[in-house]
């Protein structure tokens, strides 16, 4: 796996929890492009998983993101 770069890093930052899209959107104040490119990367990588609640009505609403075990430094990783 590549080096991740400062934006997918303050991504992950900000996926402790659960979040929607916009507020990650909103948080790490990316472009909706350059934000949509991270999630792809880290969604590729694993480092992070997607999942919808309700139905299918807006997807940036509905959609949850969170980091996933793989996705958290390993010197936090210890500590779970």
């Amino acid at each position: 796996m590549r080096k991740l770069y400062a934006s997918e890093i303050e991504v992950l930052s900000r996926l402790i929890f659960p979040e929607p899209y916009d507020v990650l959107l909103e948080e790490t104040g990316l472009p909706p492009g350059a934000l949509r490119d991270d999630l792809i990367t880290l969604i590729n990588f694993r480092l992070i998983e997607v999942w919808r609640r309700g139905q299918w009505k807006l997807i940036a609403q509905l959609l949850m993101i969170q980091t996933t075990l793989k996705g958290i430094p390993s010197e936090l990783r210890q500590r779970v």
